[in-house]
């Protein structure tokens, strides 16, 4: 009768073991699945932010082009009032 008394004892510590880690594990990985969800969002968020400034740089960059060629079409005017008193 001890001994199946024993039994049922270890076997219990066992199943406990056993539950225990199984919730463990399903925290562990609902805590896991969370990282991946924040660290998705973080890199959406990134993403954003680059996309915005990257327009941003882009419309700067054409300004710039713009404002360049319109010293370079003066710099001609220019070359060309000096060739004509020539």
């Amino acid at each position: 009768m001890r001994k199946n008394i024993c039994m049922y004892g270890i076997a219990a510590v066992s199943l406990i073991g056993m539950v225990t880690a199984a919730i463990s594990e399903k925290r562990f990985r609902k805590k896991i699945k969370r990282e991946i969800s924040d660290i998705k969002m973080f890199q959406s968020m990134e993403n954003d932010f680059l996309n915005r400034h990257s327009k941003i740089v882009a419309e700067e960059l054409e300004e710039i082009r713009d404002e360049i060629g319109t010293v370079y079409e003066h710099f001609e005017e220019i070359e060309n009032i000096r060739n004509c008193g020539r």
